[in-house]
């Protein structure tokens, strides 16, 4: 699994353009139906590998989705915190990507994404020429993840939090 910070809608193509090219038939990417439903968007789905998805009303196809690509060995992208940012600062991580590091037995690698906020703010109709750095982590299972957990936290939580500062982590 990939997770990386979300604060424009070109991060999707800024990782995918960062990976080797050998690895790229087998990465699909996660996003929210809502853009992926979109009449300019929808005919990319299939050719680009985008699972179109809303967490908030079908949680569980979701997951088993994503599921399904894992256990034909393929990768998922996603973007944990759910939606953009306004800036360049990291929100919180939904806990799904902990359910699916954890259920699944995955390892995830952690991706932070600079100068991403200004190359299309949500406010910005356009996207901005601006420089751009893509920083991977390094490989992680959900036991490494778990080593900072907070009293009355479940797992998922957990992995979550604790992968978001491995993004933070990045970001430095």
């Amino acid at each position: 699994m990939l997770c990386s910070n979300h604060a424009s809608f070109l991060d999707g193509f800024v990782v995918f353009s960062s990976l080797p090219f050998h690895n790229i038939e087998d990465v699909f990417f996660l996003g929210y139906s809502d853009i992926l439903g979109h009449p300019l968007a929808r005919w990319e789905l299939k050719e680009a590998r985008l699972i179109s998805i809303d967490s908030n009303v079908n949680l569980t196809e979701a997951m088993q989705a994503a599921s399904l690509v894992f256990s034909r060995g393929k990768v998922v992208c996603l973007f944990p915190e759910g939606r953009r940012s306004i800036d360049e600062n990291i929100g919180e991580f939904k806990k799904g990507m902990g359910i699916l590091i954890k259920e699944l037995d995955i390892p995830v690698v952690s991706i932070y994404i600079k100068g991403s906020h200004r190359s299309w703010p949500r406010a910005s109709r356009l996207p901005r020429f601006c420089p751009l750095k893509v920083i991977f982590g390094r490989p992680l299972a959900a036991k490494d993840l778990l080593g900072k957990k907070e009293p009355g936290q479940d797992d998922y939580e957990a992995i979550a939090n604790n992968l978001r500062e491995e993004v933070l982590k990045l970001a430095c």
